[in-house]
C-alpha cells in the first residue's frame, strides 16, 4: 500500500483532558461531514451514468441490452472490490483512502464523456467499480473509530442518507448543466459530477482524520467507556488497528461467521430490487411510460429523497428499541 494510505500513527501530544470533551465533538462532526460528503461524491459519479442512459441510446444508438451490459461490468467488479478494498480499508487512513477512491473515479467519469464505444465504456465501468470500493468500507471504519456501538445505528443511517443525497442531487446537477450549455452539450452529464466529486474529494482530505489517537485523543472505548462497561472489554489493551494480517481478519472474524453470510445473502437481494430500479428507471419511464427526460430524472432524485426519512428512523430506532442489536430491525 503507498504510504500515505497507511494508518496515522498516535500523536505525540496529547489533548489535555479538560479540552478532551469539545475536541471530540468537534472532530466528530468534522469526520462525519467528511465521509457524509465524500460517498455522497461518490454517487455523483455513479449515478449519472443511469440518467445518461436515454441520451446514450439516443445519440449514440445504444441498445437496451447495450446499457444493461456496460452495467453489469460496475455492478460485478463493484461487488468483488468492496470485498478486496474493504479488507485493505482496515490497514487504510480513511481520510485518504475515501479521497483517492473517489478522485480516480472522478477522473475515469470524464473519460466517459470523451468516448462513445461500448468496449471502451465497458472497461471504464470495471476499473469505475473496483475505486467505488474504497468508499463505503473506509467510511465504516471511520464511524467504528468515532462512535461507540450503542450509539452507532443512528449515526450509520444518518450518513447512509448520503448515497441517497449524491444520487438524488445528480437529477438537478443534470439538469442545470443542460440548462447552461445546453441540450447538444449532454456530455456536460459526465463532466459537470465529476468536477462537483473533485471538489467533494477535498473536502475529504480538509476535514477528515484517521483515528482518535491520531489527533491526541483516547480512543472510543475510552472515551465512551460507559457504553462498554457491560462488554467485558479492557479499553487499555484496545488497539485500532490490528496486528492480524487481512487475511487473518478474514478467515477468524468474516469466513467462520455464519452471521455475516447470512447478512451478505440478504443485503444481495436487496440490492437486485434497488439497483433494477436505479439502473432502469430513467429508460423505462422514457421510453414505456412517455415521461420526458426531464420527469425521468425527477423521478429518480425522488426515489431517492423518499428514502431519507426513512433510513435515519430505522437507525435511530435500531439504537434506542433494540438497543444495539440490528439484525432484528
Amino acid at each position: 500500500m503507498f504510504a500515505f494510505l497507511k494508518p496515522a500513527p498516535p500523536a505525540k501530544v496529547k489533548v489535555p483532558e479538560k479540552k478532551i470533551p469539545a475536541t471530540y465533538r468537534s472532530y466528530r462532526i468534522r469526520v462525519f461531514f467528511s465521509i457524509y460528503l465524500g460517498y455522497a461524491g461518490y454517487y455523483i459519479i455513479r449515478s449519472n451514468f443511469s440518467v445518461a442512459s436515454p441520451y446514450l441510446k439516443r445519440n449514440y444508438g445504444f441498445t437496451t441490452a447495450d446499457i444493461g451490459l456496460i452495467t453489469l461490468c460496475l455492478a460485478v467488479s463493484y461487488g468483488i472490490s468492496k470485498f478486496v478494498m474493504g479488507m485493505l480499508s482496515d490497514k487504510s487512513n480513511p481520510r485518504y483512502y475515501i479521497a483517492t477512491g473517489l478522485v480516480l473515479s472522478a477522473l475515469l467519469n470524464l473519460i466517459f464523456g470523451a468516448t462513445a464505444s461500448k468496449g471502451v465504456m465497458m472497461v471504464l465501468m470495471v476499473l469505475l467499480g473496483i475505486f467505488q470500493g474504497m468508499g463505503a468500507p473506509a467510511a465504516h471504519k471511520s464511524l467504528s473509530n468515532w462512535w461507540a456501538e450503542k450509539e452507532r445505528g443512528s449515526f450509520v443511517s444518518m450518513w447512509n442518507t448520503s448515497h441517497n443525497l449524491g444520487s438524488g442531487t445528480v437529477a438537478p446537477i443534470v439538469g442545470v448543466a443542460l440548462a447552461a450549455f445546453g441540450p447538444h452539450m449532454w456530455k456536460s452529464i459526465f463532466f459537470v459530477p465529476s468536477i462537483i466529486s473533485l471538489i467533494m474529494a477535498l473536502l475529504v482530505v480538509l476535514l477528515g482524520a484517521d483515528t482518535p489517537e491520531s489527533v491526541g485523543l483516547p480512543p472510543i472505548q475510552e472515551y465512551k467507556a460507559e457504553e462498554y462497561k457491560d462488554e467485558n472489554i479492557d479499553a487499555a489493551k484496545l488497539q485500532t488497528h490490528s496486528d492480524l494480517s487481512i487475511v487473518q481478519i478474514f478467515l477468524r472474524y468474516v469466513a467462520s461467521n455464519p452471521y455475516i453470510r447470512v447478512l451478505a445473502l440478504s443485503n444481495a437481494f436487496v440490492y437486485i430490487l434497488r439497483y433494477g430500479v436505479l439502473n432502469w428507471i430513467p429508460i423505462y419511464l422514457n421510453e414505456a411510460k412517455g415521461f420526458s427526460l426531464a420527469q425521468a430524472r425527477s423521478s429518480f432524485a425522488l426515489f431517492e429523497y423518499a428514502a431519507i426519512p426513512g433510513t435515519i428512523l430505522i437507525g435511530w430506532m435500531s439504537d434506542h428499541f433494540f438497543h444495539g442489536k440490528r439484525a432484528g430491525m
